[in-house]
Formats: structure tokens, sequence, C-alpha cells
């Protein structure tokens, strides 16, 4: 018995012990808990931070986006009423708030003021304090700043009921030829698979890329828009589309050499004094094998590109093969190239500006597009054309705009530089148009290229009734969103025309 007892015990102090080493049963230590904890915060911070510093980017980019559709949706509800519908029934209170869709909570949080109160031509400033929008208050402010004091013409009794209306909202785009570029790059893969097929290559015998390529050739041939007009049961419906026109025009192509081939040797001379001096050879003839620039001129004038107006998208950009004749050999208004174009630009993206069955007018008010400075091809045009596919016959009224955004002698300059070209295409209609009139100084000339056989008639504005004289003053707008600390977050530019006050 007391050899069994001492057994156990022996094995209970053997089984405290496992290869000679005995048990730690006491948890870890103070070190190593510091250790674990530098690890886990050295890891940890980081990705806090990073998640911390995504949320508030991401909350501030929400921030950002809610405050431009803020002010974009003021301007354009602020642009649709006259200063005196703005004066005595928007900026009013908390009702007048809410015609521009904005919530505000008292009727003093909205007013105007002039610069000067004696004159009602002066510059007008409009505040609408602590509009409420996504759970955060802002202040707005528009500034109308009065520019020009002009007479414009316009034609009265214009109904929507009668009236097919249209008016191009951009007045001049500076980045024309900019946006040409990246529309042109954006077609890349197509194009160098077009310049490859062509096996142009350049000085150095690679063939040509989009990459590659010198893009201030690039031209801009027309800016063409397309009213048609068509029936669709006994309704009257009228689409506009249209279209910068453009190509890349002249680039060096080279060929490798092939020399001439070799003369037979001359006979030799009867004595030792006749005969002719052997020289060395033409050490500036390029040697077989070398990249020379080719003899024949050589252009990318296969394909024509299109940049839809109407859809600033770009989906219904394309290009048109024109055949192997160079656009600098086709005239602007030539049926060879000019039904190309209206069949790519009735394929592009259409807005229809009237349905109905009392159709009578179609009424365009566009602004010109003037020859830039660069990218222009030496005979661009501006091109409009009523395509009428019904029996019907209708009045079209063409009205030339003033840009506020071109300095009086810009103005006058384009003016006198400016011939668009008119016609029509189907049954006539009756043409007015003020395009013969200079919109600058209007001491200068302006002319137009009006297909006048195209027509059933046509007649300038100082001939026809129609068109009445009304003063008008172009103010420019400036709308501000700022926090409640009066900080500016977001700006938007903007003109209006607004009926001339004489008080």
């Amino acid at each position: 018995m007391l050899m069994k007892q001492a057994k156990v015990r022996t094995s209970r102090k053997l089984g405290k012990r496992i290869c000679g080493r005995r048990l730690n049963n006491g948890g870890m230590s103070l070190v190593e808990v510091v250790v674990a904890m530098t690890i886990f915060t050295v890891v940890t911070v980081p990705v806090l931070h990073a998640l911390t510093t995504s949320a508030y980017y991401n909350q501030k980019a929400r921030k950002r986006q809610n405050v431009t559709a803020l002010a974009e949706s003021v301007m354009e509800n602020f642009k649709g009423y006259s200063l005196d519908s703005l004066e005595n029934e928007v900026f009013t209170g908390v009702a007048g708030a809410k015609k521009l869709g904005l919530e505000i909570s008292n009727d003093s949080d909205i007013s105007y003021t002039y610069a000067d109160s004696t004159k009602r031509d002066s510059a007008i400033t409009f505040q609408i304090q602590n509009v409420k929008s996504e759970k955060a208050n802002y202040n707005i402010e528009i500034n109308a700043e009065p520019s020009v004091k002009e007479e414009i013409f316009e034609i009265d009794n214009v109904s929507t009921d009668r009236d097919a209306i249209f008016e191009f909202e951009t007045s001049y785009d500076h980045n024309t030829y900019d946006r040409v570029k990246g529309n042109f790059l954006s077609k890349a893969a197509a194009i160098d698979g077009m310049i490859m097929g062509d096996n142009k290559r350049d000085e150095n015998g690679d063939l040509y890329t989009v990459a590659s390529l010198d893009k201030d050739k690039l031209k801009i041939q027309k800016r063409e828009f397309i009213y048609k007009i068509v029936q669709e049961g006994e309704d009257y419906v009228v689409k506009v589309s249209g279209a910068y026109i453009y190509q890349m025009q002249k680039h060096k192509c080279y060929e490798q050499y092939v020399p001439p081939v070799t003369p037979p040797a001359p006979l030799p001379p009867a004595d030792d004094e006749e005969g002719t001096i052997p020289t060395d050879p033409d050490s500036s003839e390029p040697v077989a094998g070398e990249w020379v620039e080719a003899d024949e001129d050589q252009w990318f004038q296969s394909y024509v590109h299109y940049m839809d107006l109407m859809d600033p998208t770009g989906a219904h950009d394309g290009y048109d093969n024109i055949g192997e004749v160079g656009m600098q050999n086709i005239p602007i208004y030539d049926s060879s190239h000019d039904d190309k174009d209206d069949d790519i630009i009735n394929g592009m993206s259409e807005k229809e500006i009237y349905r109905g069955k009392n159709l009578k007018r179609v009424l365009i008010y566009f602004y010109p597009g003037y020859k830039g400075t660069d990218g222009y091809d030496s005979n661009y045009r501006d091109v409009i054309k009523i395509d009428n596919r019904t029996s019907q016959q209708f009045d079209c009224y063409l009205i030339k705009q003033r840009n506020p955004d071109l300095t009086e002698t810009k103005l006058t300059l384009s003016e006198q530089a400016y011939k668009p070209i008119v016609g029509c295409k189907g049954t006539k209609v009756r043409l007015f148009h003020n395009l013969d009139e200079n919109l600058g100084r209007r001491t200068g000339t302006a002319s137009s290229d009006i297909k006048a056989a195209e027509f059933e008639s046509v007649e300038n504005y100082t001939e026809a009734d129609e068109f009445k004289k009304r003063k008008v003053m172009t103010y420019k707008l400036t709308l501000a969103v700022k926090d409640s600390s009066n900080n500016v977050l977001t700006e938007l530019k903007g003109t209006m025309y607004e009926k001339y006050r004489e008080y």
C-alpha cells in the first residue's frame, strides 16, 4: 500500500513536467502584452485613419455635388423670370422662394437691393439666406450686372401652340477646337486602323498612329444644323440635329527610296583624247531603302468626322468615308459632299422642339458659329437647312442673336467675316431673317449665302412687319452658394436679357 502511494506521488510530480521542462501556468508576461498592444496599434491606427479620411472625402464630395446641383437649379429657375416678376412675385417671402425651388423659414430671408436705388438699370443683388438643403443651410447670392443696352428684333404673338421654337443655348464656345481634338482622340482605335490601312508612314518609316499625328492639322470644316419637319399621323413634328464637321489634313508621308535602273556602261573612247571625264556619284542622292518624302500629296482625306451638338456625351459622334478626294477640292456647299453630311447628321441625336396639329412657323434663335483663330479651315461656314418633308408650306424665322461674351470690336469684326449658308430641302418655305445686319457697332457689313431658289420667298427683317424692335438690357449673372460663415462653396456664371425699363 505504501509502495502504491509513493508511485502516485511520483507520477504527479512527473506530470508537471513535459520533456524535462516545467509548464508555465502564469499566462502572458507584461512585456508580451505591451508588445502585442504596440503591434495592434501600429496596424490599426493607419486603417482607422484611412477609413476616417475616406468617409470625410466621400462626405465632402457628396456635399459639393449637392451644392453644385442646387446652384444649377436656382440659376435655371431664376432666368425663367423677368426682373419685374423677380421683384414682385419671387423675392417677396417664403412663398416666392418656393418658385425657385427653395425652402426658407422667414419672409425676411429673401431680398434684393439696387447698387443705385435711383436707377432701375443699375446692378442688382438678390439674396436668399438660410436655404435648407440636404440637412444643411446655405446662403445664395445672385449678382445681376447690366452690360449692354441695345435694340433687338423679336416676333410678335409667339405661341407654343403654333410655333416651333429653338434657341441654341451656347452663345460662344471658346474651347470648341479643344473639344474637337478630344473627340478625335476618343476614336483612337478606329482611326489607327484607318491610318494603318492607308499605309501612311512618317520620316522614320513608322506607320502613323493617332499618337504621332500633328493634332494642329485637325481642321473644322463647318457647323451644320438640320431642322426636319415631318408628319406623324395628325401631328406635325419638328426636330433639330447638328454637328461640327472636321477632318485631319495634310501630313508629310514617306516611302522607301528605290534608285533608278543603272544605265548600260558607255562604249570605250576611240582614242585617248576622247571620251567623258568620270565624276563622283552625287552624294546628295538617297541610298536604296532610305525613307524619303513621297512625290504625290498624301492626305488623310478618306474620312470626315462629326461631333454631335445635341448630345454632348458623344454617343452619336461618327466618321464617314468620302472617297479618295481631298476636302480641299470639295466646295463647302456641294452635292457630292453635302448629301453625305446630311445623311450622317440626320442619323445623329435629334431634339424635338414641336409636336402638334397647328404648326405655322419655325422660329430659330441662334448664336452664330464664328470662325476661330486656330483649327478652322479657310472655307469654314455655318450651314443651316430646313428639311420640310411634309406637303404643307410654313414660315421660317431665322434670327441671329448678339453674342454677349464678345467685345463690341470683336463682335463687329466677327460679323463682317461671317457668311452663313442657308438652304431648304423638300417643300419650299418662306424665310424671314436678319442675317445681313452687323450686330456689332452696326457700322460694318454682314452678309449671307441664302439659296433663294430653294425657298418660296426670302425677306430681310427690314422688309418684314413680323419683326419688331425692342430695347433690352443684357445682364451678366454671377450666382454664389455660401456656407453659414459666408465662405463661397461654388459659383456659376450666366447671361439673361431683360426688357429695358426706362424710368
